[in-house]
């Protein structure tokens, strides 16, 4: 399929344009988006800190060839990867053997998300998304593959509504949905810098990070406007320096700061020594970093403030694209080292 240009011109028409349907009008039922395995709900099983420095590299996985980019829990309970080498890897929850490899994509395959309906999303390299449906534990059918944007596509995110977001190194981000085999765009929003990022923050309402020197953007999801936006903001690449925490306060990893947002306010901002490339939200509300060196750090956010616990060194001396917590006591990593890591707490 072709992508549309200069979209916005057609937002006040509904029309079919190379099969492609936009529409302007949107009146969809509220999907409820299930949670993955590794939301914990039970208050008494939270633990108070991950102890890092005396966590064990449990498992180690050389199974991909280039760079980790995506570690997620299925949920079915299976972790899935993917990689520079134009790779997804499902492996087998009792052992993490490989289980199922979907391989040969057609470029890098930087983030993966299952949605709603349980398909796989996988955000390509070459401006592409490939949607793949689990058909059994071994086995996957690959329903479609689009070109939605023109260069890296860096994230996809399932919005509440149940349409998808994707934002692209092309400066854009795209509103969308694959239905019925057929792919509507519903948005386009421009962006003055390529994009590394994005977050559902609100209702009807995104956040986007840039990669290089630019500006943290709020947009409205229907209106293609920018509500807010914090400038002066320095990020990397990655598509994994964006979270919003246990007590709604947004965190962004970048170059030379983590910077913390509260109301499209910048509440405060921590200066580190090595870049942030990826973060994640613990279930028990601390934030773990992972850094250009190999380290990752644990930090403790209390009245908007982002106070240090503890670092250690995990990977060799290559940045950490990614960072996820499988269960309680278990973490996983991803590296340039092209190592996938659990630690156990």
């Amino acid at each position: 399929m072709k992508k549309v240009k200069n979209l916005y011109h057609f937002m006040k028409e509904n029309k079919n344009i190379n099969g492609i349907r936009v529409e302007n009008e949107i009146n969809l039922n509220e999907k409820e988006i299930n949670e993955n395995n590794n939301n914990i709900n039970n208050q008494n099983d939270k633990i108070k800190k991950f102890n890092i420095l005396n966590s064990n590299i449990s498992n180690t996985f050389n199974f991909h060839s280039d760079y980790i980019n995506q570690i997620i829990l299925l949920k079915d309970g299976r972790i899935a990867s993917s990689s520079n080498d134009k790779s997804i890897i499902i492996y087998n929850k009792i052992n993490y053997s490989i289980q199922l490899q979907i391989k040969n994509l057609d470029d890098c395959v930087y983030n993966i998300i299952q949605g709603s309906n349980d398909n796989i999303y996988a955000s390509i390299g070459n401006g592409t998304i490939s949607i793949f449906k689990l058909t059994s534990l071994t086995t996957y059918e690959k329903i479609q593959t689009f070109k939605i944007h023109n260069d890296r596509v860096r994230k996809i995110i399932e919005l509440k509504d149940g349409r998808f977001a994707s934002c692209s190194k092309d400066k854009t981000i795209q509103i969308w949905e694959f239905n019925n085999n057929e792919l509507i765009i519903y948005h386009i929003f421009n962006q003055d810098n390529s994009i590394s990022c994005i977050l559902e923050s609100n209702e009807n309402e995104i956040i986007s990070t840039p990669e290089g020197n630019g500006s943290i953007n709020f947009w409205n999801i229907n209106e293609s406007l920018i509500i807010s936006k914090i400038s002066k903001i320095e990020c990397n690449w990655s598509w994994n320096n964006l979270k919003k925490s246990l007590n709604d306060i947004i965190i962004v990893g970048g170059i030379k700061y983590i910077y913390l947002i509260n109301n499209y306010d910048l509440i405060n901002k921590i200066e580190i020594k090595n870049d942030c490339y990826s973060l994640y939200c613990l279930n028990n509300g601390n934030i773990l970093t992972g850094h250009g060196n190999g380290y990752i750090k644990q930090w403790n956010l209390d009245n908007n403030e982002l106070k240090f616990i503890e670092e250690k060194k995990v990977h060799d001396n290559y940045a950490i694209r990614v960072i996820s917590q499988l269960k309680n006591d278990l973490i996983s990593s991803g590296s340039e080292d092209k190592k996938f890591k659990i630690h156990k707490a």
